[in-house]
């Protein structure tokens, strides 16, 4: 059978859809496909055709173009944070559609068994080009034999999963061109910060070389391009970035080769020809590979930063745990030449190494400090798998399940086996210092800025980007006060204490579901406050809780409240900065949503983190029977008393409750909430009250207005009660 284009799929990941870099690897692989008769299709975020990104509309969109599309053969790349989104949509692809699938990139190099054991036809391992393209014509000839395919996993006829010898690694010299054409060039190439670190320009991406011959125990890149460098020739090199220019307006090339200056007369004739095509560029490189003859020859060809590995200020760790093979002296003398010529820094640094101490993390941290590089980028260690630290460390204590948990910027205790426990807390501290260097020194130094807005052209496009992120930056602090986030820490710092009407309170909320809902289930709570409704779940059994607040006064109520559990976690977390997906048989998100500024931003966020299936709930303040409310306290609240300071505000309500709490005592209440709230300690009455007056936003949503919260988010079986009759619990199941 003849392949056409749209027989042969290449598929980006959804959650990469957003990143500005794109996937060399993906493109290399399709363009030589074509170069060699087999044409094919690229899906990646083209197909949001302009709109916003979301992943949950992505991976939408991605489904239904293959089933569309009905393909003989897809293939995804994928890194090892993306292997269980890559494996759940494979299966629904197969679910659809009779399909032969492939999966490449990193982490299928490293365990290739595990895609084939979850229902992938073949794992390619290492470079892509040569095996995707024998497996293509192995297909179209109907030809089953895979045994004889170099650099692939797959199940013979028997169901035994066999793991074919690594293929030699390819030459290089003249690879045909990439296929920009298939992806959104348009948006990859705009103006931004996010390819060239820190500069805004219209950037792509190249690669000069593969390979890298150093040991560093936490890269697993050898693994897929190996230890041998080879390079392209210059002059294809070199066409590629004329075709980048003359097509896309390119205005910097940022190079991907793991290490642009291990070769002096390659990267040489690489500067010859930025010099000759007057463009800027960036590039990583070694310490202990930079030399005054070099930076200066950069320089001179319009490199505008170089981008450092210097990983820890600790020798101990340098030495025997990173492998990295430099010394801190060549860290300070690189950092000064580049300073010397004017190149830019970006210092990537890392913490949380096996063994570590505060003492050694305190060192690399002081030594960031003392460089004052133009960006930094300070993680914590993740353990990759086929990596040297992992096989030394974590072998064998990390499954596939444990992928999905995987952060740079969190720690997880699994992951951690430093002597420092809050990995989190000392990085965030860390990394916020040293971004506000930055920013200091930006705004101090802005010349190479006001230098690349008058040399290069899109000056419109340049002035756009600015204010876009102004505006951004405007939205961010909107979204990051949560409307009253700071009002209703300093309210859960009064007021942190359980009570037993705290159940009473939370079952009605969570009408019409029972406690029983709970039992066994991964749940989720999304602005704990003090965890006064994270206390139930796990009463009633639920199997792990997360919850999150974005004040630090109601984290640690609530981490002093829920401490009798062991299965609950509490983080400090925007419920606008949700990065967790498909993870939660139920979120539940009470007395939030009405304060928000964009409800519907974090509504999405709550459905993107529940698994297909999972249940979604919120309860909102209802407009019914609250109408006095919304006349006469709604407009006392919004234009004085949410503007009042605290401690005034609190001595206030202080007052009225105390009246309000006699008015109770005294007199019976027809009123079925009154009659509840009579029963109430004199502090939860206070807090109530306080609370009514405290925040800057606070919506009453009639019935309708309740429903469509999630009828309107694509949520099924939604359905809605109506709890003391004067608020909406909302709930629906994820599709």
């Amino acid at each position: 059978m003849k392949l056409l284009p749209s027989d042969i799929v290449l598929i980006l990941p959804p959650r990469r859809w957003k990143e500005r870099r794109y996937s060399l690897g993906l493109l290399f692989i399709s363009g030589y496909l074509r170069s060699n008769g087999y044409d094919n299709i690229i899906l990646e975020r083209k197909l949001l055709a302009g709109r916003e990104y979301d992943n949950s509309l992505a991976r939408e969109l991605l489904l239904k173009k293959i089933e569309e599309l009905k393909p003989k053969i897809i293939a995804f790349t994928g890194t090892i944070l993306e292997t269980n989104e890559i494996i759940e949509l494979n299966n629904k692809i197969k679910e659809k559609i009779e399909v032969f699938s492939i999966v490449g990139g990193p982490q299928a190099s490293v365990c290739p068994e595990e895609f084939v054991k979850n229902n992938f036809d073949a794992a390619a391992i290492g470079e892509g080009e040569e095996t995707i393209l024998e497996l293509v014509r192995a297909i179209e000839n109907n030809d089953s034999d895979l045994g004889k395919i170099k650099g692939i996993a797959y199940k013979d006829k028997e169901g035994n999963i066999r793991v074919n010898p690594r293929r030699e690694l390819m030459d290089i010299s003249f690879l045909p061109l990439p296929a920009y054409d298939k992806i959104d060039m348009a948006y990859h190439t705009a103006i931004t910060n996010e390819v060239v670190r820190g500069i805004p320009v219209k950037p792509a991406m190249v690669m000069s070389s593969r390979g890298c011959p150093f040991l560093c125990s936490f890269c697993s890149t050898y693994k897929v391009f190996g230890r041998k460098v080879r390079y392209r020739n210059p002059e294809s090199v070199k066409k590629e970035i004329e075709f980048l220019k003359n097509n896309y307006g390119v205005e910097s090339i940022w190079f991907s080769d793991d290490t642009m200056t291990i070769n002096k007369e390659h990267l040489l004739k690489i500067c010859r020809i930025m010099k000759n095509l007057e463009l800027f560029w960036t590039a990583q490189a070694r310490v202990d590979l930079v030399d005054e003859d070099v930076v200066k020859e950069m320089k001179e060809s319009g490199c505008l930063q170089l981008e450092f590995g210097i990983e820890s200020g600790c020798p101990r760790l340098l030495n025997e745990i990173i492998i990295k093979q430099i010394n801190l002296e060549q860290v300070k003398k690189a950092v000064a030449l580049c300073r010397k010529y004017k190149i830019r820094v970006l210092a990537n640094f890392m913490m949380g190494f096996p063994t570590e101490t505060k003492k050694e993390m305190e060192a690399t941290f002081n030594l960031a400090k003392s460089l004052k590089a133009n960006i930094y980028s300070f993680s914590i260690l993740t353990p990759l798998p086929g990596t040297d630290i992992f096989n030394r460390f974590f072998k064998d204590e990390i499954i596939m399940n444990d992928y999905k948990d995987l952060s740079f910027f969190i720690g997880k205790k699994k992951f951690n086996k430093s002597e420092v426990d809050d990995l989190k807390k000392l990085n965030d501290i860390w990394r916020k210092k040293l971004w506000l260097q930055v920013r200091i020194r930006n705004l101090t130094h802005p010349f190479l800025f006001i230098k690349i807005f008058f040399k290069l052209s899109h000056k419109k496009e340049r002035i756009k980007f600015v204010f876009n992120k102004i505006k951004k930056l405007i939205k961010f602090n909107k979204h990051k006060s949560m409307g009253s986030e700071k009002r209703f820490g300093y309210e859960w710092g009064k007021y942190h204490q359980m009570d037993s009407n705290y159940e009473i309170q939370f079952k009605k909320w969570i009408s019409p579901f029972s406690q029983e809902i709970f039992k066994d289930k991964k749940v989720l709570d999304a602005g704990c406050g003090m965890g006064r409704n994270s206390y139930w779940p796990l009463k009633y059994g639920a199997k792990e809780l997360v919850a999150f607040d974005f004040d630090q006064r109601s984290v640690g109520a609530a981490k002093k409240n829920l401490s009798p559990y062991p299965n609950a976690k509490i983080e400090f977390k925007s419920i606008y900065d949700l990065p967790r997906e498909n993870e939660f048989d139920i979120a539940f998100c009470i007395g939030v949503i009405h304060h928000l500024e964009n409800p519907d931003l974090a509504i999405k966020n709550l459905i993107r983190a529940v698994k297909p299936g999972g249940i979604i709930l919120i309860w909102v303040y209802g407009h019914e029977s609250n109408e006095w409310i919304v006349k006469w306290i709604n407009p006392l609240r919004i234009h004085l008393t949410s503007k009042l300071p605290l401690p005034i505000l609190h001595l206030l309500t202080y007052c009225f409750s105390s009246l309000f709490w006699i008015f109770l005592k005294l007199f019976p209440q027809k009123s079925s909430y009154l009659k509840q709230v009579s029963q109430f300690k004199f502090f939860h009455l206070h807090s109530i009250i306080f609370d009514q007056l405290l925040p800057k936003i606070a919506r009453y949503y009639k019935k309708d207005e309740a429903e469509q919260l999630l009828i309107k988010q694509g949520l099924k079986n939604v359905g809605i009660s109506h709890p003391n009759e004067n608020s909406w619990t909302v709930y629906g199941y994820k599709s």
